[in-house]
């Protein structure tokens, strides 16, 4: 192996895959998503108690919707980032493919979870301050169809990978 091909981090398999990055942005990158991890950990836990703990915020609509966005962003900073990590500082996916299945699962139903709720906060947000309705008419809606689309998600997605692996 030459001192480029050790410089880039570069193998025959590699190649032919089409991907290689220098050895010096995986290492910052698998650093960065560790960061990101322990900070979005931390910072996610932190709101989530806080919007808990402070009873005249569990009164609020819009507080349902951020808390399900906190909890869609401690799954993703506690589960996707670090595995994340795994992959930048190994170049490739070494934990197999079960956990490969799961990670990709996990990784986009959180980010369906994380936009129904940031557009459930902005309809939200928009008919509280462009309609002036009251922001109890989206949260009464039918069956409160919005908090639960952004909440309930989540478990959907828990059954459907319990019915997958369940077989």
């Amino acid at each position: 192996m030459s001192s480029i091909d050790k410089m880039y981090n570069f193998t025959l398999s590699d190649s032919q895959n089409g991907t290689f990055y220098p050895t010096e942005a995986t290492i910052l990158a698998a650093v960065c998503a560790s960061v990101f991890s322990v900070v979005g950990v931390v910072g996610n836990l932190v709101t989530a108690v806080a919007l808990l703990m402070h009873p005249k915020l569990r009164g609020h609509v819009t507080t349902m919707f951020v808390l399900s966005l906190c909890l869609s962003d401690l799954l993703f900073c506690a589960i996707n980032l670090p595995l994340t990590a795994n992959r930048f500082i190994k170049q490739h996916w070494s934990l197999g493919p079960q956990l490969c299945q799961l990670f990709a699962f996990i990784f986009y139903g959180n980010e369906a979870v994380s936009l129904l709720s940031m557009v459930a906060i902005t309809i939200n947000s928009w008919s509280e301050y462009f309609k002036n309705a009251p922001s109890e008419v989206l949260a009464n809606f039918p069956g409160q169809v919005f908090p639960r689309l952004s909440s309930g998600f989540s478990g959907v997605m828990a059954k459907l990978l319990h019915l997958r692996y369940e077989s």
